[in-house]
Formats: structure tokens, C-alpha cells, sequence
């Protein structure tokens, strides 16, 4: 082949560039320009000749922090097909070294997302739409005015559709077909034209459309059924000083998630809009002082740390539009917090109503995982890890929180719970780890480390607690799970990162168990220089001294045997 032929046989730009011996770079493809821009671009079509290269640009993101070029990620997507085809030590070779070797692992995951293989790891992608609570997880949550681009409203009409039901079959069948949207149908019968949907989210755009409370952008062609579903509540009259709309996207698999947990169409509604409600009404200097949250007589107190006293809050409409989504893709919704004069609640707005539009950015534990790998890539490489130690830190950041999407759920507050998703995420971690083929003795380490990550909320730091949460976390030890919670308590920007098993890392050093758990300090040997003969009865005898030595009994070899005596006793003339 002539250097150009062989050049367009690798998979990369970066990867297909030559130096010859008069020192002349050979660059067929452009790779300096995307080396230095921190591109990955296929050179040919002949790219496609070995899907294995997708997981290659996954690991080549991690370790030297780029992005993939749109038609490599489209390319790849192709690809996806034969995903199946590939041995699972050719997959697990490149997760080992997304693993041992990367910079920024967030962008590695973001190349899995962005090409649509992360559908091969159902654990990663049930995080990508899974709500977190603001409170604990800043991250991802954002709020923009986009006043401006919308203006201000007039005079509005009462808000009114009868398409409550058909919430259920719009999101279920939206899941299932790729061409969701069927033709509207006006209530003059006249069909109005649809434009195709937009790859994107224009906020100038949807401002635009939505930042008016006018009759006309309001009107009942525009919702109509499969198109998008309004709650409208009440029937008389209220004059709102003030309207904030908010406008946020919710991912349709999360929708779907949702949609199935309750038979309740109201419900899915309260669950989606009431966190971002209570969210804007803390982050808005407007609602401090207010705590009252009403979705017309359905009234919800908040908890929240700005939210102190009574208020006048109401939810008069909700939108949900999925014109603009794909099978995929994100399902719109905007609704209006109306601050209100009086009790006499309808939802018809005043001519001197002010409108404000303000666009939310929700956060999701996949955005979390995302800064939690990044945190883990730092403390490996501030504290030298080895391959496997680091592999080990990795993965345990991967996998912390794939029990969440199980466990989330959405209190009568307004606030995002997840209780007991440590352990659910047990059965996922060692799921998607057998997915990409990981050792089982890799595996062995992460898992309690995954089960463990929250042992220090509310853990007195004794002796006795932290020999037992070494005990728990073999054959994994105190030093890999301190460094585990540092980095998922440094996943969550803007809040500052923090060492919260600090202070159990250091009685574990002190005590000698940080690198593992304690040795037992009565042996066999001793039990039969003791009298006792092997057996069962000798096992169970050290099994349970193992468990007293835990609990702080006794620390020498004198005083075990003596606690051995005392529980023979007591098991001789008790049992």
C-alpha cells in the first residue's frame, strides 16, 4: 500500500499520521488540526470494519480528553448492530483501559451516550434522566431567564382541553413507535402543518413560543391529543400579580419510568413538575418567605431550607409537548407558579399580569456519575494508585449509584429520596461489571464498596464500628472506600469537595485496619494447645472469638482464650 492507502486503514485521524526519515509529517486527514482541537474523527469508511473502534474512541475520550466528531458519533451508531459480535475480552480490554488510564473518564462515558451504546449497559443508562434533589445534588440543576427573548403578556384566555387521559397512551406509545407524532387535527377540522422536529432545544425558540400567555399561542389546536396534554384546574376567575412560566425537558424513558409507577395520570404530573417547582421557589429571590405550593386544592407544604413561611403559590397550568422529541429524545414541559391576591382561584390572568420565563436544567444521577469519575481520576493519580487499585476506584465510582433509578422517589414535599439505594445497587454493579467482562476478582473488591459508600452517615466513629465496616468491606479495604466517598462527595458542583470518611480513615490507620480487616488473633493452634480438639465445635468457637475480637473483647491471645472459656461456659450450662 502507498503510505495514503495505509493511512486510511486506521481508525483515527490522530492514529494516521506518519513521519517519514527526511522528518516530514505525512497527514493524509487533517489529524494535527484535530489532535490540537481534541477531535476524534474516522479517517474512512473503512472504520466501520471493526465496531471494537467505538469502544476504542470511548477509552481514547477518557485518556486525552476529546470529544467525538458528529459524523464519527453518527458512523458509530451504525455500529451498533454488531455490537454483539464482540468477544468479551476484546470489550473488556478497552473498559480496563478507560479504567487504568484515563484523564477525564466523563468524557469516555459521554462517548457511549452521544453514539447509543450505552443502551448495551441498561445499568448506565437508567442514570440519564433519574431526578436527584437539588438540595444534596446541585449538580446538573441550572435556571436561565429568558424574559427577553419572550416579552411580556397581555390579556390571556381561560386555558381549557379534555385531554387528561390521554397521558398514559401518549407517553407508552410515544415509547414504542419511532414516528410518535401523528397529524393534528383542529377543532375546526382544518389540519394545521407540523414543521419537522427540530434536532435540538432553541431556548430562543421555545421562548418564543411559550413566553406568552396570549390567547392565540394558547389556543386548543395547538393541543390537541398525541400532540401534548395541559392540566388546567379551576374554573373561575384569579388575578395573578405575577406569573412565572418555567419550561424544563424531561427524557421520554423517564417518562416512561413514570408513567408506569402509578395509575394515577395526576400523580405523574405532581411528580415531574412539584421537585422543579419547589426548586425555582428556592432559587428565585421573588418566593422567599413563601412555603405554600398549591396545584389548585391540592396543597403540598415544602420543607426547603429558603422556604419559611406561608405563602400564595399556584400551579394554574401544565404543559406537557412532545412535538419536538424523538423516540429518544426529551419530552417538554412548562408550567406557570402564579402569585396570587386573593382565594377566588381561576385561571384567567389580569390585564396588568407580569410574565418572567425562566428555563431549568435538572439534574440526573448519570450527570452525578459523570463528576464522581472525574473526582475518582484525580484522587488516583494525587495518590499514585497502581493499575488494579485504580482500576478497583473506578469502578466503584461507576457503579455507587445504579441502584437509584430503583429506589428514587418523590415525597408529598416536593423532595427527591432514594433510601436504600446502596444496596440495591448491589445486584447492577455486578451486572453491568459482568457485562464488560471484568474479573471476578475485581468485582469481589467493588461490590462491597458500592454496598458501603453511605456507611458513614450517622456512624459513630468508635473502634468497634470501624474494625466491623472493615470486616464488611472485604476483601475491599477502609483505604479504598475513604477515597471512593471523597470522590462522591466531590461530584457535586457547585458544592466544594470534601473528605467525609476522613476521620474513620484515620482511627482505621490508627487501629491498624485500613489495609484490610483485622487479622484474628486466636488461631487453631491455640484453641488445641488450649485442650480442645479439632472439629466443628473448634471452628465455631473461632468464629465467634473472630466476632468478640471485632467487638473489642479482647486484643491478646491471654485474654481470648480467657473469653473462650467464659463462652464455652456459658454455651455448656445455657445451651
Amino acid at each position: 500500500m502507498t503510505p495514503r492507502e495505509a493511512a486510511a486503514r486506521r481508525d483515527f485521524t490522530i492514529n494516521a499520521m506518519a513521519l517519514t526519515p527526511a522528518g516530514e509529517i505525512l497527514d493524509f486527514f487533517g489529524g494535527q488540526a484535530d489532535l490540537h482541537a481534541r477531535i476524534l474523527r474516522h479517517t474512512t469508511a473503512a472504520f466501520a470494519e471493526d465496531p471494537l473502534r467505538v469502544l476504542r474512541g470511548m477509552q481514547f475520550a477518557a485518556r486525552f480528553d476529546m470529544r467525538l466528531a458528529p459524523e464519527t458519533a453518527a458512523l458509530c451508531r451504525a455500529l451498533l448492530a454488531e455490537a454483539p459480535t464482540l468477544a468479551i475480552e476484546r470489550i473488556w480490554g478497552e473498559w480496563w483501559k478507560w479504567a487504568v488510564k484515563s484523564v477525564r473518564p466523563s468524557a469516555g462515558l459521554q462517548v457511549l451516550a452521544e453514539t447509543g451504546w450505552i443502551d448495551l449497559y441498561p445499568e448506565l443508562l437508567a442514570l440519564i434522566g433519574c431526578p436527584q434533589d437539588p438540595l444534596w445534588h446541585p449538580e446538573g440543576w441550572s435556571i436561565a431567564e429568558l424574559t427577553s427573548e419572550a416579552g411580556t403578556a397581555g390579556t390571556a384566555q381561560p386555558l381549557r382541553t379534555d385531554n387528561r387521559l390521554t397521558l398514559r397512551e401518549f407517553i407508552t406509545r410515544s415509547a414504542a413507535k419511532a414516528a410518535m407524532i401523528p397529524r393534528l387535527h383542529s377543532a375546526s377540522g382544518a389540519e394545521p402543518s407540523v414543521n419537522a422536529s427540530p434536532s435540538g432545544f432553541s431556548t430562543a425558540n421555545m421562548a418564543r413560543t411559550l413566553g406568552s400567555l396570549s390567547a392565540p399561542e394558547l389556543s386548543p389546536a395547538v393541543f390537541t391529543e398525541a400532540e401534548s396534554l395541559m392540566w388546567s384546574f379551576g374554573s373561575s376567575t384569579f388575578y395573578a400579580d405575577e406569573i412565572i412560566r418555567v419550561m424544563f425537558e424531561v427524557p421520554l424513558r423517564s417518562m416512561v419510568s413514570v408513567v408506569l409507577s402509578t395509575d394515577d395520570d395526576f400523580e405523574v404530573v405532581r411528580r415531574i413538575v412539584h421537585p422543579v417547582a419547589v426548586y425555582v421557589m428556592n432559587v428565585l429571590p421573588f418566593f422567599q418567605g413563601m412555603t405554600e405550593l398549591q396545584f389548585h386544592n391540592d396543597t403540598v407544604n415544602g420543607d426547603s431550607a429558603i422556604l419559611t413561611e406561608p405563602g400564595s403559590v399556584h400551579v394554574p397550568t401544565i404543559v406537557m409537548d412532545a412535538r419536538t422529541a424523538s423516540v429518544d429524545g426529551d419530552v417538554f414541559f412548562y408550567f406557570d407558579l402564579a402569585v396570587v391576591r386573593n382565594s377566588d382561584i381561576a385561571h384567567v390572568f389580569g390585564d396588568n399580569t407580569r410574565s418572567r420565563v425562566f428555563q431549568v436544567g435538572l439534574g440526573h444521577v448519570w450527570t452525578h456519575t459523570l463528576h464522581v469519575v472525574d473526582a475518582a481520576a484525580a484522587i488516583a493519580a494525587r495518590d499514585g494508585l497502581e493499575d488494579e487499585e485504580r482500576a478497583v476506584l473506578l469502578f466503584a465510582a461507576l457503579c455507587h449509584d445504579l441502584g437509584k433509578p430503583a429506589t428514587t422517589t418523590h415525597d408529598p414535599d416536593g423532595r427527591i429520596r432514594c433510601p436504600g439505594h446502596a444496596e440495591a445497587g448491589i445486584a447492577q454493579a455486578q451486572a453491568l461489571l459482568r457485562r464488560i467482562g471484568c474479573p471476578s476478582g475485581l468485582v469481589a473488591q467493588v461490590v462491597p464498596l458500592v454496598r458501603e459508600h453511605m456507611a458513614h452517615i450517622g456512624m459513630a466513629v468508635t473502634e468497634r464500628s470501624v474494625r466491623r465496616l472493615a470486616l464488611r468491606l472485604a476483601p475491599a479495604t477502609i483505604e479504598q472506600w475513604e477515597r471512593l466517598v471523597e470522590a462522591d462527595r466531590s461530584g457535586r458542583p457547585p458544592l466544594s469537595p470534601g473528605a467525609p470518611g476522613a476521620e474513620i480513615g484515620a482511627l482505621a490507620r490508627q487501629i491498624d485496619v485500613a489495609a484490610g480487616r483485622p487479622a484474628p488473633i486466636l488461631l487453631g493452634r491455640h484453641l488445641i494447645e488450649a485442650g480442645m480438639q479439632p472439629g466443628p465445635a473448634l471452628g465455631a468457637a473461632l468464629r465467634r472469638a473472630y466476632q468478640a475480637q471485632i467487638d473489642g473483647a479482647f486484643t491478646t491471645v491471654e485474654d481470648g482464650l480467657a473469653w473462650v472459656a467464659r463462652d464455652l461456659h456459658y454455651e455448656e450450662h445455657e445451651g
